[in-house]
């Protein structure tokens, strides 16, 4: 595993969110993992054909970013379960000296509301994401 610094910024609604924190990359046949926390919400993104988002916490999630397909998913909160779907409109990859940039825009889609969202990680230091 190798250490890389994390920048996520989430934006919905008019609002943005930003989180910074140490991570640890794996890497295998499949593609690239990167977990990282902060506070009681710990993530693990995934870069391969698609982009998959997981986040553990208060609020739980699984989250495949394929532009190609509308997918599934389950929020998970103190108060129950709700059943979702993901309708992703762009997916970007950008390799930075640094490291990987991601970003991509998604309708999160519960029944009858949709929401637009955006998320961009930067991982930097991850000199064996292009290996």
């Amino acid at each position: 595993m190798q250490r890389v610094r994390v920048t996520l910024r989430l934006a919905a609604d008019g609002q943005e969110e930003i989180l910074e924190a140490s991570g640890e990359l794996a890497a295998d046949e499949r593609g690239r993992t990167v977990q990282f926390g902060s506070g009681e919400a710990r993530y693990a993104v995934s870069v391969a054909e698609t982009v998959r988002i997981e986040r553990r916490g208060g609020l739980s999630y699984a989250l495949e970013l394929d532009p190609l397909a509308e997918t599934e998913a389950i929020l998970s909160t103190p108060y129950g379960s709700l059943p979702a779907r993901v309708r992703t409109a762009a997916v970007e990859r950008e390799e930075l000296e640094s490291g990987l940039r991601v970003a991509a825009e998604y309708d999160l889609i519960l029944g009858a509301y949709v929401q637009r969202r955006s998320v961009e990680f930067m991982f930097e230091g991850a000199d064996c994401l292009f290996s």
